[in-house]
């Protein structure tokens, strides 16, 4: 840009142009260093973060009214006048006794080395990872209750410092509010690009003191994760498996949108999605005719079950479900997210997810199964 400038104001043979130029080069030079300082990060939609003199200013987006702050929270790790007159909600870091509403966010801190600043844990019968468990079972980690029901004499007890909850469109936190203690907002699962929810790693590294920890594993997990990409852009598009998700629940057949987390690491593992036109973010209810009709002649099926399936069992919920190619030819994996980490682990480890759906696509039923740790084959 300021080359062009400056080959527009050589044209001028005046005294005039020549004084113009220091300022339009000072203008120009301060419009880049605006747009650096944003606070945007690579990969993350919601969330903005700028390294202050002793203090970090992190903006969570609101992800259901675009381009508002639904909360901005100001770190530092000692009394700091510079950070004093920033308004948001101060937060002192490293967190010491903090308690979580989901299981992704503690296992980040025990995976960081920081898993002592983490004193509770909501929903704690859903943690399936070692590292959860044997906190949980040594008095480590304490079960807060439900996070539609928690535990509030306990949650007193542990004097925490910070709740880290998920936020939801339209409603608040309950009885978790006005309590004296500070909320944080974590809104990193409404990303939808699996590299940007991970990228949220950052933000916690630094509420749980390590920085530096966290950012370069999240260095790490995007090189995995980029590298994995790359290998499976290499299978041509007409030869890539099609894919069915998921199976009918209630009423209606919810399937991630194209656009979803879930529907990006398809693609990104070479799939050919059987219900890619549906281009929403979220999650898209079907009838049961509508998933035939795409899904019947798919090539694989995907399942997240709260229980080991067999395929006698999928058949007898529906007898459709027989009609289905996958279901056929036992090309038909189901990950039971109640024995596997599934969701403890993955939100900030995609490239793990990445590497078995990259597995599954190019060898079906070949798959190794001692390579899997979180789908195997549905008998």
């Amino acid at each position: 840009m300021l080359k062009r400038l400056y080959r527009s104001l050589r044209r001028w043979q005046n005294c005039a142009a020549c004084c113009l130029l220091p300022l339009l080069v000072l203008a120009a030079c301060a419009a880049t260093d605006g747009a650096e300082d944003d606070g945007r990060l690579e990969y993350a939609q919601w969330l903005r973060m700028k390294e202050g003199a002793g203090y970090t200013l992190c903006s969570i987006m609101d992800p259901w009214n675009e381009g508002k702050v639904m909360q901005r929270l100001v770190l530092t790790e000692e009394a700091n006048p510079a950070a004093d007159s920033i308004e948001g909600l101060h937060i002192r870091v490293p967190l010491q006794r903090a308690v979580c509403g989901a299981t992704p966010h503690a296992h980040l801190a025990f995976r960081l080395g920081s898993g002592g600043r983490i004193a509770g844990l909501l929903d704690a019968d859903y943690a399936v990872s070692d590292s959860l468990r044997r906190a949980i079972a040594s008095g480590l980690l304490t079960d807060c209750g439900g996070a539609m029901n928690p535990d509030i004499e306990r949650l007193a007890a542990l004097r925490p410092d910070a709740l880290l909850l998920s936020p939801f469109a339209g409603s608040g936190y309950g009885v978790l509010e006005n309590r004296g203690v500070p909320i944080i907002a974590c809104a990193d699962y409404m990303e939808t690009s699996p590299l940007g929810r991970a990228e949220w790693m950052r933000l916690y590294g630094r509420l749980f003191g390590c920085r530096a920890e966290a950012d370069s594993l999240f260095a790490a997990e995007t090189a995995r994760y980029v590298s994995l990409q790359r290998e499976a852009a290499t299978t041509a598009m007409a030869t890539r498996p099609s894919l069915l998700v998921d199976r009918m629940q209630g009423e209606a057949w919810h399937v991630p949108g194209a656009e979803s987390y879930l529907g990006r690491l398809f693609e990104d593992a070479g799939f050919r999605y059987v219900f890619q036109k549906y281009r929403q973010a979220g999650s898209v209810a079907l009838t049961l005719d509508e998933a035939y009709a795409l899904g019947r002649e798919a090539d694989c099926w995907l399942l997240r079950t709260a229980s080991s399936l067999s395929a006698a069992e999928l058949r007898r919920a529906d007898p459709r479900y027989g009609e289905f190619r996958p279901l056929q030819t036992g090309n038909v994996w189901q990950c039971n997210t109640l024995t596997t980490p599934y969701y403890d682990i993955l939100p900030f480890a995609p490239s793990e997810l990445l590497r078995e759906l990259i597995s599954i696509a190019r060898q079906g039923q070949q798959a190794a199964a001692d390579s899997l740790q979180y789908f195997e084959r549905l008998h």
